[in-house]
């Protein structure tokens, strides 16, 4: 399932770009509204519905992984709410094919495309934001943010997912984010000793040369 999804998806990616790159006679193989040029409605429509097809293999497929997981039903439903969160794109792709069969043969296509080109963007936002979901538990646990409940902050050494039965492992977030304030702390440490000792220093010399 996943070989198969990488083929459809490479072959989807080679062949829209060569679409959307001769979809026009030259030289002017930016301009759409000349009426030498591919149907505009079917080539954008192809890219929507592979969007659509690819979105949810990529939902599908860590689907098939989690299901045999020995988890509790919690955890199960999480993870299956996190990835398939991805539907929130496909259903941005089926609006932009609406806008696009809206299109008709007008004399200012520019103008009338522009929620076709909003809708695409939408769905570019979406599929970023929606592809972060299964890391945002984990990284929301390691910045103690105490957006995950209220005793969310007191458990700093725990990870967000059991890997192989193995608890207690503190995430990298909060390492380095330890490691700095120690850092942090032994620098103002050390100053505040030199600084010490430079009073101490100076006033010795003050009541020695007083003495003097």
């Amino acid at each position: 399932m996943m070989f198969a999804t990488c083929a459809v998806t490479g072959i989807w990616a080679v062949s829209a770009v060569f679409l959307i790159a001769f979809q026009c006679p030259a030289p002017n193989r930016w301009d759409i509204t000349n009426r030498k040029c591919m149907d505009v409605r079917a080539v954008r429509t192809y890219n929507a519905v592979m969007n659509i097809i690819t979105d949810f293999a990529l939902a599908l497929v860590p689907t098939l992984m989690v299901l045999p997981l020995q988890i509790t039903r919690d955890q199960r439903i999480t993870l299956l709410i996190g990835f398939w969160c991805r539907g929130i794109v496909a259903v941005a792709s089926a609006t932009q094919i609406g806008y696009i069969w809206s299109l008709t043969s007008a004399k200012d296509l520019l103008n009338d495309i522009w929620p076709v080109v909003v809708c695409g963007q939408v769905v570019q936002v979406t599929s970023i934001m929606t592809s972060t979901v299964p890391s945002l538990k984990p990284f929301l646990l390691s910045l103690e943010s105490g957006f995950l409940g209220p005793n969310s902050g007191s458990r700093t050494n725990t990870s967000a997912f059991e890997s192989g039965g193995r608890t207690n492992q503190s995430s990298s977030y909060i390492k380095i984010g330890s490691q700095y304030s120690r850092n942090r702390a032994e620098s103002k440490a050390k100053k505040s000793i030199l600084v010490q000792k430079s009073v101490t220093v100076s006033v010795g010399d003050a009541t020695a040369s007083r003495a003097d």
